[in-house]
């Protein structure tokens, strides 16, 4: 980081900010548990909802819908690195999170 340990929300147009100091080291992520949203037309910082102990902030399938398609969704998923570290509601250990498969 520059001269502090800041989270900026930068749009597809914006500059990249020139750093004007020596730099910093950040003993955390700034933009932990904070994601870019888009508010009246401009790049701003919002709190991401945080996930728990085991789990990663990423959109997962949590139920198929009767007609295909996923029913119920999930913005934090278990991690796990094979079938069994599931619960018996998913399927399966795919790309390190446990998921519904079969959904379309």
């Amino acid at each position: 980081m520059c001269t502090g340990c800041d989270c900026l929300a930068l749009g597809p147009s914006d500059p990249e900010p020139v750093c004007q100091g020596p730099g910093v080291q950040c003993f955390a992520d700034p933009c932990l548990n904070k994601k870019a949203a888009c508010e009246t037309g401009r790049c701003v910082i919002a709190s991401a909802s945080a996930c728990g102990a085991g789990q990663v902030q990423r959109k997962v399938c949590l139920a198929c819908g009767p007609a295909g398609g996923c029913a119920k969704e999930s913005g934090c998923a278990q991690t796990c690195t094979q079938n069994t570290d599931c619960a018996s509601s998913h399927t399966g250990c795919m790309d390190g999170v446990c998921q519904v498969t079969g959904c379309i």
